[in-house]
């Protein structure tokens, strides 16, 4: 028995096997994320294709050789191809060679060529661009993309050389930063990539650096390498290969520099002062503002054709100034707002003498000035205040060429970034401010090989490891928000500390077989994330916008009776209306316990009923108001009514209903 469960087992796992390797062979060879495809067709002048032809690639940058033969039916393909400028050459025998010139490989697509060749001496040689080569449209891709190539990163002028908000550049890519809403609860700690994909808030994107991933487990950017260091990154936003998969926003597909066979270097340093700066509208005065942005980059060979190196370095210093402006229009200290003296003012009215005494007590105790410390809360916390930030970015690289069809790389970074004072304004007050460190590095290696025409081998290992945290200005609290007018007070999140470690081994093999390529692999990447929040510790205060005076009345007798208390004509409150919510009509009942029981009688002791007439008439300019409700006391009687509400009615020429 024991033997038989055991082979079923056995049998039910070469099974599970076989499909799973099925699935991933039947995938096709559409995108990598770190490299590219040479592909085309070979034929002659009749069209007829030309087998056995030999098609050579050529890095115009480092001089590695890359060769391959066309099949049976004049096809060829050169896979896992580096980025970058090639130059093919086609050559059969009785044919003059011909040679494609500038042929641009980007990152995950294949760049298609199909070479026509002429009968003649094989001294003969043809050379033509690349446009002249290559097809108006890529047959082979099937995903949604757009590349940003390093033209682009290197011409135009980002903040804070951030070369990902190049990628609002592509359609259907929308900045995250900065939204005005909290749909996605974001939180100042757990930043996201800023980069909205398809209707995503930014969390899930897939980012990859030379192959390997890099996205924290919060949704964000895991290692941020220098601008000065991107060769050139493509955003899918759409059907990209199940390679890049694992995201239901986009996958963004980043490549670095490396060494080139030329010596060269770039020094670089951009400076913003207050001198320059065109005054902040909330700033009374100019604020100090100085942010200087400096590095530099160099490269070259250690061996021509063979290995190469290059490094950068980037350093960002800001010393600005943060502008809260709690207190730009400070009236609200000292008076009511617009729903509270509608209260005051229907209290007042409508209610007997005896509570109003009570209604101006209240009016008093909802002005915010007349309550010890709410004014030295605003006027302590709004201003201009001093911010600070330094940042040190560093990437070094080395690239080494095997033989022809086999590299090598290995890439290291560093970021250390320290902020003071920092996530103020808007409504964050000065004293919600915090203070955050970011200390990470990776590493990656990588290794491409091609080990025959039909057989291709792709391994890429990383490691990453990323620590920060933040500390709160104010360091007991308690986090006190009030809605509207400003959040005061310890961050209820902070202190935060997190640290994460990512190991990654990534194995890829390629089959092709004629028109058939096959691709299938492995994927580890083992996550260790420890993390420290001390969330509430220090005690939370929500102070919520007011309830309306009109949703209390209306709530109460009906809808619209509080347009024909304000003393509008045309009131909505003689519309049928049927119950909206669960549960009877009215306030809540401890905010009517609350109230005097001579106002509760006075004011607050109507209920509207369903269906019934609330008034009937004209008003003065003949426009006929429906019968739809009833307005009536507990008692069902007209008496309780407050005077000044009959007054009304009569004058609008509205008769109320027992």
């Amino acid at each position: 028995m024991f033997g038989q469960s055991l082979a079923s087992s056995y049998a039910t796992l070469r099974i599970v096997a076989c499909l799973a390797i099925g699935i991933a062979c039947s995938i096709a060879l559409h995108g990598q994320t770190d490299t590219g495809n040479i592909s085309g067709l070979v034929f002659d002048e009749t069209g007829a294709v030309i087998p056995g032809a030999t098609v050579s690639a050529v890095d115009v940058d480092r001089g590695i050789r890359r060769e391959s033969e066309t099949s049976d039916t004049g096809e060829f393909v050169l896979r896992y191809v580096d980025p970058g400028t090639y130059s093919l050459t086609f050559e059969a025998a009785d044919f003059a060679s011909l040679e494609v010139q500038g042929l641009e490989v980007r990152v995950g697509e294949t760049a298609t060529v199909s070479a026509q060749l002429s009968v003649a001496a094989r001294q003969e040689r043809v050379v033509v661009p690349a446009e002249a080569a290559r097809p108006a449209i890529d047959p082979q891709r099937v995903q949604q993309s757009d590349h940003i190539d390093s033209v682009r990163i290197q011409n135009l002028p980002i903040n804070r050389r951030d070369y990902l908000a190049l990628g609002l550049l592509t359609p259907g890519v929308v900045d995250t930063n900065y939204v005005a809403n909290a749909t996605d609860r974001r939180i100042t700690t757990t930043r996201t990539s800023g980069l909205g994909i398809g209707g995503t808030n930014g969390r899930g994107n897939t980012f990859m650096i030379d192959g390997l991933d890099n996205v924290q487990s919060v949704g964000t950017v895991r290692s941020a390498i220098s601008q000065e260091a991107v060769y050139e990154f493509q955003i899918n936003r759409n059907s990209f290969s199940a390679e890049q998969g694992g995201a239901p926003g986009g996958a963004i597909n980043i490549v670095t520099k490396g060494g080139t066979n030329e010596l060269h270097g770039s020094p670089f340093g951009f400076v913003r002062n207050r001198r320059f700066q065109a005054r902040n509208y909330f700033d009374p005065g100019k604020g100090a503002y100085t942010r200087a942005q400096s590095g530099a980059s160099f490269g070259g060979p250690i061996e021509r054709n063979k290995t190469f190196y290059f490094g950068t370095y980037e350093r960002l210093d800001r010393h600005e100034s943060l502008i809260v402006p709690l207190l730009s229009d400070s009236s609200f200290l000292s008076s009511l707002t617009e729903t509270q003296q509608s209260l005051v003012d229907v209290l007042s009215a409508a209610g007997p003498p005896a509570p109003r005494p009570l209604v101006d007590r209240l009016a008093g105790a909802l002005v915010p000035a007349n309550h010890a410390g709410v004014a030295s809360l605003f006027e302590e916390n709004s201003g201009v205040f001093p911010f600070s930030e330094e940042r040190h970015q560093v990437v070094t690289r080395l690239d080494h060429a095997v033989r022809d069809g086999h590299t090598v790389f290995f890439r290291g970074n560093w970021t250390g970034n320290n902020s003071e004072n920092s996530a103020l304004g808007e409504l964050k007050a000065r004293n919600r401010g915090s203070g955050s460190r970011v200390n990470e590095f990776s590493v990656a290696l990588g290794d491409t090989f091609v080990i025959s025409p039909r057989w291709v081998s792709e391994t890429r290992l990383g490691f990453s490891y990323h620590d920060s945290g933040s500390t709160p200005d104010e360091p007991h609290g308690p986090a006190i928000d009030i809605n509207g007018f400003g959040h005061f007070g310890r961050d209820f999140f902070l202190p935060l500390r997190s640290v994460e470690r990512v190991f990654q081994v990534r194995q890829n093999l390629i089959r092709v077989t004629g028109r058939q390529t096959l691709k299938f692999g492995a994927d580890v990447n083992p996550l260790r994330d420890w993390v420290r929040s001390e969330t509430f510790f220090s005690g939370r205060f929500i102070f919520g916008e007011a309830v309306p005076l009109a949703s209390v009345i209306d709530s109460s007798a009906g809808p619209g009776t509080s347009l024909l208390i304000k003393g509008r004509r045309t009131a909505p409150a003689c519309r049928r209306h049927r119950r909206a919510h669960f549960g009877p009509p009215g306030i809540h009942p401890r905010a009517a316990d609350d109230l005097p029981a001579r106002l509760r009688r006075s004011v607050l002791d109507w209920r509207g009923e369903p269906d019934e007439p609330l008034c009937r008439g004209r008003d003065p300019d003949r426009a006929e108001i429906p019968a739809d409700s009833r307005l009536a006391s507990r008692t069902r009687t007209q008496d309780t009514v407050p005077a000044r509400l009959q007054q009304h009615c009569s004058a609008s020429g509205i008769r109320l209903e027992s």
